[in-house]
């Protein structure tokens, strides 16, 4: 395959695309399996989570240089993440950095449910909630229309996989 010429020095994504670094999650399906190279500026982490400083960094970049208008949370069925926030113990010292970070700084050290899949969407719902307040550039942008914040869901669990959009600038569209 030879590679777009018009990529080779720059870039031109249309969204930031926020994953869980899960691997039977893909940016392709958020493009309907039809991903281009430069077309997604993808950021993955465990438990798809936006507010690790790193993720902030890239979406910081995206936004400022980039000037993307789209930011995309997702998250997906059986993820490992939510989990592990469910278990009392962690045998790895990065994995309880993580699941620390996650439950002081999205869940306020108490867990809405006990079902991963519903924490998946809340993770989601929080996160959102939280770069709308307190990211000030998040914020701005917003406020301005000149960007979207969305959160969806992938679900392969279903006969035929589905991505459902569930958050619009802060508004939960499915709990």
């Amino acid at each position: 395959m030879k590679y777009p010429q018009s990529l080779k020095n720059k870039q031109n994504p249309k969204k930031i695309l926020i994953i869980c670094s899960d691997s039977r999650e893909s940016e392709t399906k958020y493009t309907d399996w039809k991903f281009k190279p430069g077309k997604i500026f993808v950021i993955r982490n465990a438990g798809n989570c936006a507010l690790f400083d790193d993720a902030l960094a890239c979406i910081h970049y995206a936004l400022l240089h980039l000037k993307i208008k789209t930011l995309e949370i997702g998250g997906h069925y059986n993820c490992g993440m939510m989990k592990a926030l469910l278990e009392k113990n962690h045998n790895d010292q990065y994995i309880s950095s993580a699941v620390k970070f996650i439950k002081k700084n999205i869940f306020n050290n108490q867990l809405p449910s006990k079902d991963e899949n519903q924490l998946a969407k809340e993770n989601i719902h929080r996160q959102i909630e939280i770069l709308l307040k307190k990211d000030k550039l998040v914020k701005k942008l917003v406020s301005r229309n000149n960007l979207q914040v969305i959160g969806s869901y992938f679900d392969f669990n279903l006969k035929a996989t589905k991505i459902s959009l569930i958050n619009k600038n802060g508004k939960v569209l499915i709990k």
